[in-house]
């Protein structure tokens, strides 16, 4: 029976690389088909537009799930709130 230079037999050592080949090769195809599916839910549900008619609500901040978004009057043009698709639980 032949060894290689680490002190396995030839057989075992391909057997060894094979394995590791093959797990390779899965680990990458989960891992690219769990990119896909991230990819795929960021679709935009709806927009905010935010509007204060008095002096008052445009200097109030704005707080959405708990985070400080900022003051209303800066939340106008081309600061847009999308709303996305909460995570499945």
């Amino acid at each position: 029976m032949g060894y290689s230079e680490r002190g396995y037999p030839k057989r075992a050592r391909k057997r060894l690389l094979w394995r590791h080949a093959i797990t390779l090769f899965i680990g990458t195809v989960v891992l690219q088909g769990g990119a896909r599916t991230v990819r795929g839910q960021n679709q935009v549900m709806g927009e905010l537009e935010f509007e204060g008619k008095t002096k008052v609500e445009r200097d109030s901040g704005v707080w959405i799930d708990g985070n400080y978004v900022g003051y209303l009057k800066e939340l106008k043009d081309g600061k847009k709130i999308m709303l996305l698709p909460s995570p499945a639980i």
